[in-house]
């Protein structure tokens, strides 16, 4: 993989992570930012998540999550992100949808897209 490619793959993870810290902020949100945020955030899962990765490295590649639920004493937590449906939708101003990546004892074990009306 050349440095182009990594530097790339950089700037679109960074992009990523800022639009979700954007959607945080409802005055930020901008239309189609959630149809920006599920076209990066299937790329990233699609290559950098995966089963047993630690909440750390979940962070690294994705940033902070929109919305999390759980006790970290019990060691259950599902960290949230928001996304489409199905990715390539048509943009949407606002979701209920969320991409849900579930840890236990810090490791991740599964992520899915759920419906949820938490936040």
């Amino acid at each position: 993989m050349t440095t182009v490619k990594n530097q790339e793959k950089a700037e679109v993870l960074a992009l990523l992570k800022k639009e979700i810290d954007d959607y945080s902020y409802p005055e930020k949100r901008y239309p189609g930012i959630v149809n920006a945020i599920d076209e990066r955030l299937a790329w990233a899962c699609l290559n950098f998540i995966h089963a047993g990765l630690r909440v750390d490295e979940v962070r690294e590649v994705l940033g902070e999550p929109h919305g999390v639920v759980g006790n970290d004493e019990r060691g259950a937590v599902s960290w949230f992100y928001p996304c489409l449906e199905k990715t390539g939708m048509a943009p949407q101003r606002e979701t209920d949808w969320y991409q849900c990546f579930n840890f236990r004892e810090g490791v991740l074990l599964h992520f899915e897209k759920r419906r949820m009306h938490l936040f």
